[in-house]
């Protein structure tokens, strides 16, 4: 992933520094997050520890396909917390 907001499809997609910058705010004083359902296969339970573990990994290895998944997570992520309260 690059610095610039990339596309995929129509939908506009944060580059990794606008995921860390959405996270870094919503966990913002918050010691503790309630475990959060990904899919019907995968609970996060520590979310925070999960931003971090995967903000982390992509950093490290900008740049390589094999490691889009942790974006795509983070994604998913990004997109069921940044619902509007009047959406949820």
């Amino acid at each position: 992933m690059n610095n610039e907001t990339s596309k995929v499809g129509t939908q506009k997609r944060p580059t990794i520094d606008e995921l860390e910058s959405f996270f870094d705010n919503y966990f913002k004083g918050k010691a503790h997050i309630a475990p959060i359902r990904l899919n019907d296969h995968s609970l996060i339970v520590n979310p925070i520890k999960f931003y971090k573990a995967h903000v982390a990994f992509l950093r490290a290895h900008k740049g390589n396909k094999l490691y889009l998944p942790y974006y795509e997570r983070l994604f998913n992520i990004f997109n069921i917390l940044n619902v509007p309260e009047n959406q949820k």
